[in-house]
């Protein structure tokens, strides 16, 4: 699975989007690697961006069947909330696809899962949400919303979670995207 988030609006950034899927795609069926994909699809995404713009990006294999999962990181946090409620940041050393187009990525490792626990992949607009004149959201928010509800279904708490940072804002919307994937081990 992918998760990854563009900087900046517009047509340019979407045509980059397309651009990043496609190197993606190309890039998987060349290796099975995650750091490798990443390296490859970032050659790529660079060409596309120039250094104007980069993407943060997660991807990972999922064996569903041994519970694991080995992924790379461009730059883009994702956390694990254990089923008793502790919360794991996974290591994400990697700079941004379309910064510099010699950048090596590492496959980081293998983690296992255990039933319960929950992959939280949001993109900066869940947890730098903010109304205006006030403070950021904030990781430790978002977080402790995924804790308070881990015993839901993913699709109940990413509502829950994304019902918060509105919330939070009212009356102001949201300036950025609300993105938001959560898994949910069983």
């Amino acid at each position: 699975f992918v998760l990854g988030d563009v900087s900046s609006h517009g047509f340019g950034p979407a045509l980059i989007t397309v651009g990043a899927r496609r190197a993606l795609r190309m890039s998987s069926k060349l290796n099975h690697d995650p750091g490798e994909v990443l390296t490859l699809a970032n050659r790529e995404i660079s060409e596309d961006t120039a250094g104007n713009h980069f993407i943060t990006l997660f991807y990972a294999k999922i064996d569903p069947h041994q519970r694991t999962f080995t992924y790379s990181s461009a730059g883009q946090p994702v956390w694990i909330v254990t089923a008793s409620g502790e919360t794991v940041e996974l290591q994400c050393d990697g700079l941004p696809l379309g910064i510099m187009d010699d950048m090596e990525y590492e496959t980081v490792e293998t983690r296992k899962l255990n039933p319960g626990d929950i992959i939280v992949m949001p993109t900066d607009g869940i947890y730098e949400a903010m109304p205006s004149g006030g403070k950021l959201f904030g990781v430790e928010a978002m977080l402790r919303t995924v804790a308070e509800h881990r015993h839901a279904s993913a699709d109940e708490i990413r509502s829950a979670v994304i019902q918060r940072v509105v919330s939070y804002c009212n009356p102001d919307a949201p300036q950025d995207d609300l993105t938001l994937v959560i898994l949910k081990v069983r």
